[in-house]
């Protein structure tokens, strides 16, 4: 999972962004969402730098409202990238019910 990889420097409101002190891309977890699924664009538009604050960061067909709002709570509120992984892999089936 990407988020356990270790490639992903986690940051907070933003989906991507740049660490002012050092340069580095960071991302939060639905921007690591965003970079790793190809032709996905957040609701605001292509902007890499797109604030979600109170609104939607992708159509809520492709990921629940309820779920991105969840995530990025759990991200912004100090959730390590592994412990959002851990969360999402215990609901896995739940999230992505088989057919």
């Amino acid at each position: 999972m990407a988020l356990k990889s270790g490639s992903y420097r986690q940051a907070s409101d933003a989906l991507k962004s740049v660490d002012p002190h050092d340069g580095h891309t960071v991302f939060c977890c639905l921007g690591v969402l965003r970079d790793i699924t190809p032709g996905i664009v957040p609701v605001g538009g292509p902007n890499e730098d797109f604030l979600y604050g109170n609104s939607l960061s992708f159509d809520p067909i492709m990921l629940p409202t309820c779920l991105q709002i969840h995530l990025a709570e759990m991200n912004d509120k100090g959730s390590s990238f592994e412990e959002i992984a851990e969360w999402l892999e215990a609901r896995k089936d739940d999230i992505c019910p088989k057919s």
